[in-house]
């Protein structure tokens, strides 16, 4: 009984937690769950009315009674109408909850990236990055509201995804743009991570850009040919496919050769070290942190 209990106030925890990122959005997601259960209920509806004409039509085939029958397929009408309305409705206040769950907590640590992405001169980057934030918040807020049914069960929910997945994009491009491959390994051996790990991230970190670059020859030899439109996409994926692989292989024999999976401790010429610029934005990331979970 004890363990019982136990778990219940685990389960009860929990699910304290998960309503505690809805607050603010209570009475949406209310009103959202009772218009999708109207919508079900009303779904069902119809082919109750459309039975109860049918039997009336056959157990009066002699006379049947036109204006009952007219009256159960109004009935049927009336609830398929009232289904599309609250389906739509129900989309719709989910949609606006689930952005206002999120949208505090995403745009905040989007902030924080673009912020540093101003402080260390990534102006083009950081450009880019306010204009699609601010882009899918448009989205979301005033023309997916606006849509047809078949588009608010689709395009928003891509449009929330990449919303949320928006800082962990920013977060690798500062990364990128702002230290070298040399910097990225030196800290890494520097914290002490483990060497598997620190092999794969920088086999990954040097597969890209070689990928990058396969990819404008590939389609730079298209144009010199030109390859239409219409076959550019069997083109492109084809060589892509297979210089993948072979730059694969070219990437992990070049590490090897320098000698990656030697077991010594690893040395490097760069020095790493903490500067004030440093300090003060590790404080600033923490305290954007700290804000997005109290806010949460």
């Amino acid at each position: 009984m004890m363990e019982n209990k136990k778990v219940s106030e685990k389960k009860d925890s929990w699910l304290k937690v998960l309503l505690s990122y809805t607050e603010g959005s209570g009475q949406r997601l209310g009103i959202s769950v009772i218009l999708s259960v109207i919508s079900i209920i009303s779904g069902l509806m119809p082919y109750y009315c459309i039975y109860r004409g049918i039997d009336l039509y056959i157990r009066n085939l002699n006379q049947a009674p036109m204006q009952e029958i007219l009256r159960w397929c109004l009935y049927a009408l009336l609830f398929y109408i009232i289904k599309i309305v609250s389906f739509s409705a129900s989309t719709w206040i989910s949609h606006i909850a689930a952005y206002h769950i999120y949208s505090e907590q995403g745009s905040m640590l989007s902030g924080i990236f673009l912020l540093l992405m101003l402080v260390y001169g990534l102006y083009k980057a950081a450009g880019k990055g306010i204009v699609l934030l601010v882009s899918f918040h448009l989205l979301l807020m005033y023309v997916f509201p606006q849509c047809p049914t078949w588009m608010n069960m689709v395009f928003p929910v891509l449009v929330n995804y990449s919303l949320r997945m928006l800082p962990c994009f920013l977060a690798g491009l500062l990364l990128l743009r702002t230290s070298s491959m040399q910097k990225m390994i030196a800290a890494m051996y520097t914290l002490h991570l483990p060497q598997g790990f620190i092999i794969a991230m920088s086999t990954t970190l040097r597969y890209f850009p070689a990928l990058k670059e396969e990819f404008v020859h590939i389609n730079a030899a298209m144009k010199l040919q030109n390859i239409s439109w219409a076959s550019r996409l069997e083109c492109t994926v084809v060589p892509l496919i297979v210089s993948a692989v072979n730059t694969s292989d070219e990437i992990a024999a070049a590490a090897v050769a320098r000698g990656i999976e030697n077991p010594g401790k690893k040395t490097s010429e760069i020095t790493l070290h903490m500067g004030i610029s440093d300090w003060l934005i590790m404080i600033l990331v923490t305290f954007g942190i700290l804000i997005v979970v109290i806010a949460g």
